[in-house]
């Protein structure tokens, strides 16, 4: 058996990204970011570096493009005075992958990357303690009873990713939590300077490399995401039961 292995935190760069458009809830915060969008009088994304903030992790980096400066303001001046944070403006559209490796450089020896309009309560905690010496990439995952508007993956018998499955494939399973956890030294190897989609270029190219990308289930999942109008009203009354109370 493998000896798990306790990350130096002083060697993890968080990356948040935040640079989407919001296509599907634009008509609703027209002038507005998603992650900016307030859940219980907090952006949603205060709840999110709450966490890495409350673990004593000290290096976040934002990816960001649609509307940046909204990002560049409350970055600036947040109440995570601990935290080093940094934000990486995207030129032109780089897509989830793309946005990671144009500031791949500023990166520690280890990330782990984040969705910013998304967030499965106590996900970081689960991934940190299932990574040992042998893992070079992870990705949490959560059970849902209908995985249709999020898409279902697939892992065999050793929790090795196999494939992403399309959105539109009702029924029970495990979706993609947006935790990833990946060694800079292995990541890197697929650098480009265009256009990469993480779900749909970056993790498809490296399972046709027999990468081993090692899944973490969550059985029982706190998630919230803002990406409909339905779950939005449904993550204010999570947050409120979670963390307000």
């Amino acid at each position: 058996m493998n000896e798990k292995k306790q990350l130096n935190k002083k060697n993890i760069s968080f990356v948040v990204l935040v640079g989407g458009l919001g296509s599907r809830i634009k008509h609703l915060y027209p002038d507005k970011p998603k992650p900016m969008i307030s859940i219980n009088n907090k952006p949603f994304l205060y709840w999110l570096i709450k966490e890495i903030s409350d673990l004593n992790f000290k290096h976040v980096i934002y990816a960001s493009g649609y509307k940046s400066e909204q990002i560049e303001d409350w970055v600036g001046n947040n109440e995570f005075k601990d935290l080093n944070q940094n934000i990486v403006k995207e030129k032109k559209k780089l897509g989830t992958a793309g946005s990671i490796f144009n500031l791949i450089d500023q990166c520690k020896e280890n990330l782990i990357i984040l969705n910013g309009d998304s967030f499965l309560v106590g996900g970081i905690k689960k991934l940190l303690q299932s990574i040992n010496e042998n893992h070079s990439t992870k990705l949490v995952c959560h059970y849902m009873k209908d995985t249709n508007r999020f898409g279902k993956i697939i892992f065999n018998q050793k929790n090795q990713l196999i494939n992403f499955f399309e959105k539109g494939k009702s029924g029970p399973g495990y979706i993609n939590s947006g935790i990833y956890f990946f060694k800079k030294e292995k990541i890197i190897e697929y650098k480009t300077n265009g256009y990469m989609s993480l779900e749909h270029q970056l993790i498809p190219n490296m399972i046709k490399n027999n990468e081993k990308i090692n899944v973490i289930k969550i059985k029982n999942p706190k998630f919230i995401d803002i990406g409909t109008e339905d779950s939005i009203l449904e993550s204010k009354k999570k947050i409120q039961k979670i963390f307000v109370q």
